[in-house]
């Protein structure tokens, strides 16, 4: 039996901060994606805690022209294009693994992956594993790369981006590495790499090796959106036990470019909507409750037979109207993309084949309103 049920705002709220937001599932590449990040002025990722502002309006662009683009190869492989470079990323349950990468210069496999990062993003969330691989540069020498990569979850706040737009409820990332290249011949190269290698031989190889790496990457994500919305990377070289700075640079991902550039993601879609009405009622003032819904603008009916939800609902004039049925934790289960529906009666019927008993969230979008029903099957 369907019962439908007023869905006060604050549900939405509460479901919309669950780290669900954060998970790999809502934040990893995706076959087909593609989108730009512009280049900026550096400016310093401060330190980590929490409720932070960061502050990097009016940073002046470089370069507005490095286009990142990801195709699968196969099930678990997806491949990333970026300023010449191709990059083969393993997604792994909840890691994200780089396997190898190529560039007209350089060929380079990792025999023990680097993981770059595992979620979901919960605040204090560390990680470390060590990484090996080897490559050839023009085919003349062999190249071998160790090392540490630690990333920690270390920091919340708000991010005033360069354009001056401000987001809440963003969580950063603290990705660093610790990198020892060697350079042998291609002959050498295997036999170089006959030693077994684990965590204590890298501790060891990092701690007599000369000169040492260290690469620091911050990254800002905000619920609602797949990729970061902005990225800080330092490179520093330790060498004869002295620091000497190598580069600083910082990448702007529009978040305007994410909203209408990364087709079909409807899941980061109705998490940004549900922060969206939020937000626009927070700023008129108007109570978080939708108490005073209009429900005679739709009714819902149930198809034992089919299992099917039969939503009938009227407009006055024509409007854009989409659907999205959601768990209680605000997982998209289904949903149509928005359309433009004219005036008058309309239906929607909505499979709910396969879904177990138990209770659901029927999102309705019609022009800037949104309602929320609950539904327990």
């Amino acid at each position: 039996m369907i019962k439908p049920i007023c869905l006060l705002l604050s549900l939405f709220s509460g479901f919309c901060y669950a780290q669900d937001n954060l998970s790999g599932e809502l934040l990893m590449f995706r076959n087909g994606d593609k989108l730009i990040k512009q280049q900026v002025e550096y400016k310093s990722p401060n330190s980590s805690g929490s409720n932070l502002v960061w502050d990097y309006k009016d940073l002046k662009t470089i370069d507005n022209n490095y286009l990142l683009s990801y195709s699968s190869l196969n099930d678990s492989i997806i491949q990333g294009t970026e300023h010449r470079t191709i990059y083969n990323y393993e997604l792994k349950n909840d890691s994200l693994l780089l396997v190898s990468f190529e560039n007209p210069t350089t060929q380079f496999t990792y025999i023990k992956p680097e993981l770059l990062i595992h979620f979901p993003l919960t605040r204090g969330k560390q990680t470390s594993d060590y990484f090996i691989g080897k490559g050839n540069y023009c085919n003349r020498l062999g190249l071998v790369s160790q090392g540490i990569n630690s990333s920690n979850v270390d920091a919340d706040g708000t991010l005033i981006l360069p354009t001056g737009d401000t987001l809440t409820n963003v969580t950063r990332v603290h990705i660093s590495k610790r990198i020892l290249e060697t350079s042998v011949t291609l002959e050498k190269l295997e036999s170089t790499l006959a030693t077994p290698y684990c965590l204590d031989s890298i501790n060891i190889r990092l701690q007599v090796g000369d000169p040492i790496i260290l690469l620091d990457t911050w990254q800002w994500y905000s619920e609602g959106y797949r990729y970061p919305v902005f990225e800080i990377i330092e490179s520093t070289v330790l060498k004869d036990g002295k620091l000497f700075p190598h580069f600083q640079t910082a990448f702007y991902y529009a978040p305007v470019d994410q909203y209408y550039d990364l087709s079909d993601d409807y899941k980061n879609q109705a998490v940004r909507d549900i922060y969206s009405s939020i937000e626009e009622k927070k700023s008129k003032k108007i109570p978080l409750d939708f108490s005073g819904i209009m429900t005679d603008i739709y009714s819902l009916k149930f198809d034992k037979n089919n299992d099917i939800l039969i939503v009938e609902y009227s407009l006055s004039q024509s409007n854009q109207v989409s659907f999205r049925l959601l768990d209680l934790l605000g997982r998209q289960l289904s949903g149509t993309k928005k359309a433009t529906i004219s005036e008058g009666v309309h239906q929607e019927k909505i499979s709910l084949n396969n879904l177990p008993k138990g209770q659901y969230i029927l999102q309705i979008s019609i022009g800037n309103k949104l309602y929320g029903e609950k539904i327990i099957k």
